[in-house]
């Protein structure tokens, strides 16, 4: 009889990943210095510095998916760039005053494969202000303005304007980049004339986690060449994939075992590192943990408008000297006076003559896969400037409707209640976010003013002067949660300024559930930093 035919994930398991074999020994006798939970970008933020700066450190890698994208689906061939929603996955309910609300309605999924959301995210890394992070404990704001630049190393963060990507040729015969006249030119109306609409704060080069010539940062391959060795040598790092934990279970003041999908697992002496998310490392905590009462109380989130408008390119002074095909991309900032609630504008500009024949690059290049203009927009669209608005406020922190709990009577995973709600602040910051983003594009942006834009209306496909309405404008999902483990100095908090969790000595939590205060910005630079941080607090000790 002829064996069965291997699977891709056996061939990974026997190159990559511990076997079931391998799982028994490690999870009965725990050879190592740090358990790290999740595969996205704060594991391996940690992973990576602790084992700079303790290359003798052991460090065990447990991932609830299996292998599927070696890297970001931007960076491959353009069938792959339509699968991004198709990975996503939800395994919480939703309660039924959240399913009610008339524009937010649940979160954006999270992906459940090896490397996480890293395989199919935006990119967008602006550092915050100190200003922006009012609220935070200034302890934790010192950590991550100190790592700021040691987090643009890994990411590999780059300015739109410095990116090297393919050369284009423009009408002059000269070669230059696809981020050039487009990217400096808008990024120049944006930054000169950012008083006409006195909400906005600043205007500057979007910072892209990209690596030249156009790969977008992930951390599969990252992971995997970490995991290999030598002959002779013994790995230092070891990843288990397919196997989720249920939940962990303490003696003291001390977690000891890991209940897993591959068996109980003995944590000896290692310390245990939460890089799973923020609903994720909320929910194992909540379900092992219920004197921990108060994780899962805060919760915050970013609702999103995405406002898509074109300008014909000869109203541009610079329109001569455009190529067939340039990208720009800018990061706008802003607040609304009244509430002091943040919000922020991923500009992204596209001028492309001749779509059928450029998509598969300008598919690669855009800065984000998601937000990003269809081919249909683009079609009919050869004599303008594409602009893709995404619109990322910030939802009140202290709004105690917004929550996520466990169901005691159903077993995890699928025992989470999440319930988020719009209030009346975050109705009068989306509103003023929303005007913004008209005005950026109609004041700033058109050089002859708001006549001479028009925007897609997605209900109808089709090109229109008037603005669409905010029922087409609004996502009904929010993104970038955050908070639910949030970090501080006193007895409230839930996560102390060591980032481990109260009232355990060997926990820890990465990501943005530590987020006291959500602001607008990108969060992934700063759960770098702050990853990185206590990477080096641990290896320090």
């Amino acid at each position: 009889m002829r064996d069965a035919l291997p699977t891709a994930q056996d061939i990974m398991d026997r190159t990559f990943f511990a076997s079931q074999a391998d799982c028994d020994k490690i999870f009965t006798n725990n050879p190592f210095d740090y358990v790290v939970i999740g595969s996205g970008i704060c594991a391996w933020a940690f992973v990576e510095r602790a084992l700079g700066k303790d290359p003798s450190a052991r460090i065990l890698l447990l991932e609830q998916g299996g292998f599927f994208l070696p890297q970001h689906l931007q960076s491959l061939s353009l069938p792959y760039h339509n699968i991004g929603r198709q990975l996503e996955n939800f395994p919480w309910v939703l309660s039924n005053k959240t399913q009610s609300a008339p524009f937010i309605l649940g979160l954006r999924g999270m992906i459940p494969f090896f490397g996480g959301r890293s395989i199919a995210w935006s990119g967008w890394c602006p550092r915050p202000l100190r200003s922006e992070m009012n609220g935070w404990p200034e302890r934790v704001i010192d950590a991550a303005f100190d790592y700021f630049v040691h987090a643009e190393e890994l990411l590999k963060v780059i300015p739109a304007n410095e990116i090297p990507c393919a050369l284009q040729l423009n009408v002059s015969g000269e070669h230059r980049g696809i981020f050039s006249t487009l990217q400096h030119e808008i990024t120049r109306l944006l930054q000169s004339n950012l008083s006409r609409v006195p909400a906005l704060t600043r205007a500057f080069h979007a910072p892209i986690a990209m690596e030249p010539p156009h790969h977008k940062f992930s951390t599969p391959s990252l992971f995997l060449s970490a995991a290999r060795c030598g002959p002779g040598k013994s790995r230092k790092l070891q990843i288990v994939a397919n196997c989720s934990v249920r939940r962990v279970h303490q003696r003291g003041d001390r977690v000891t075992t890991l209940d897993t999908s591959r068996g109980i697992m003995n944590l000896g002496e290692a310390k245990l590192i939460l890089a799973m998310g923020t609903i994720s490392s909320a929910e194992l905590i909540l379900n092992s943990f219920p004197q921990i009462w108060r994780a899962g109380r805060r919760l915050t989130a970013h609702f999103i408008s995405l406002v898509v408008a074109r300008i014909r390119r000869s109203d541009f002074k610079f329109h001569r000297s455009l190529a067939s095909l340039e990208l720009g991309a800018v990061y706008i900032a802003g607040i609304d006076e009244a509430t002091q609630g943040q919000y922020h504008i991923q500009l992204s500009a596209i001028s492309d003559e001749d779509p059928f024949k450029n998509i598969e690059s300008a598919s690669r290049y855009m800065p984000d896969a998601v937000a990003a203009p269809t081919l249909e927009q683009l079609s009919g669209s050869a004599q303008h400037v594409v602009f893709v608005c995404a619109a990322i406020g910030e939802m009140d922190h202290l709004n105690k409707e917004n929550w996520m709990r466990t169901d005691g009577n159903i077993e995890p995973p699928a025992n989470t209640i999440i319930q988020l709600i719009a209030n009346e602040r975050d109705a009068m910051v989306w509103n003023v976010m929303d005007e913004t983003t008209f005005s950026t594009l109609e004041d700033i942006l058109s050089p002859g003013g708001a006549s001479r834009v028009e925007y897609w209306h997605e209900q109808n496909n089709c090109w229109r002067a008037e603005r669409p309405g905010v029922r087409q404008i609004r996502i009904p999902a929010a993104v970038h949660e955050a908070s639910t483990l949030w970090i501080g100095g006193d007895d409230d908090a839930v996560v102390g300024l060591d980032y481990r969790l109260q009232s355990l000595d060997n926990i820890y939590v990465t990501g943005a559930g530590l987020w006291p205060r959500n602001g607008s910005w990108n969060p992934t630079l700063t759960t770098v930093a702050l990853s990185q941080h206590l990477a080096d607090k641990l290896t320090q000790v």
